[in-house]
């Protein structure tokens, strides 16, 4: 008989071990997948510019839950209160790993007033929609002042851009112009512009065309007419262009790279 009871203890012990054990490896499990929303978000508040408060507050639900669910096993509360709480803490750890496949995947817009984020931000941007970026500056000027990067995917029928507006000094806006001036394909007044479309017809065709800008309209109100558009690439041959521009404005030393896709 004593046998009998030392081995119902040592079958007792050895089961008590296997469930530390398995909850051990479940919240080492929740831990990783809350380190990973974590570092995903803050990849996203530095590249993309969301912040971080999702992240937070999952990972906030998460410790909650792991509180109830210790606070009911230590104070020996009935199986299906311990079920239920270990159920909604594994459907939260479940859910989080979705949101976070899905902002992966899905179209994401950049907008951000860092210009040290800009290398980053839109060296990610054309790797991830697999847009030509080329024309944008290597870097921002460091006497920039009021910059501004605004980008959007093209998804569902709307049209996509990628803009970054700043101003610099005198001497910058200048060399601005006599880079990129010589060489457009097409050259006029922002204020031609018409919901962001200009139109004109083409001399060696005869066709009417229609190019789309996409510009900042707030960061140009009351200066269309002293800005110059000097389009750097034009593209009419997809339903959503890919045109480029230089926008420029001499008198106030603005200026915008703009690109439409």
């Amino acid at each position: 008989m004593m046998e009998g009871f030392a081995d119902a203890a040592a079958s007792n012990e050895a089961a008590v071990r296997e469930i530390g054990k398995r909850q051990l490896k479940r919240n080492t499990e929740g831990i990783v997948v809350n380190i990973l929303i974590i570092a995903f978000s803050l990849f996203r508040w530095l590249v993309i510019g969301t912040d971080v408060s999702i992240a937070l507050a999952m990972l906030l639900i998460w410790l909650f839950l792991q509180v109830v669910y210790r606070y009911l096993l230590a104070n020996k509360a009935n199986s299906k209160a311990v079920m239920t709480v270990r159920i909604i803490k594994d459907i939260a750890a479940a859910f989080s790993v979705f949101l976070m496949i899905i902002w992966l995947v899905s179209p994401s817009g950049i907008r951000s007033d860092s210009a040290w984020k800009y290398k980053l931000q839109k060296s990610w941007f054309g790797s991830h929609y697999v847009a030509d970026v080329s024309g944008f500056p290597d870097k921002i000027p460091e006497n920039a002042d009021r910059y501004s990067l605004y980008g959007a995917p093209s998804s569902f029928g709307k049209k996509g851009c990628l803009s970054v507006v700043f101003h610099a000094n005198e001497k910058t806006v200048a060399d601005y112009e006599s880079r990129y001036a010589p060489d457009a394909e097409y050259t006029f007044r922002l204020s031609e512009l018409k919901d962001s479309a200009y139109s004109f017809s083409d001399v060696e065709t005869g066709s009417n065309r229609t190019m789309f800008i996409p510009y900042d309209e707030d960061f140009w109100e009351d200066r269309e007419n002293d800005a110059v558009v000097y389009v750097t690439m034009a593209d009419f041959h997809s339903e959503h262009q890919h045109n480029m521009a230089v926008i420029i404005d001499k008198n106030s030393n603005m200026v915008e790279f703009v690109k439409a896709m």
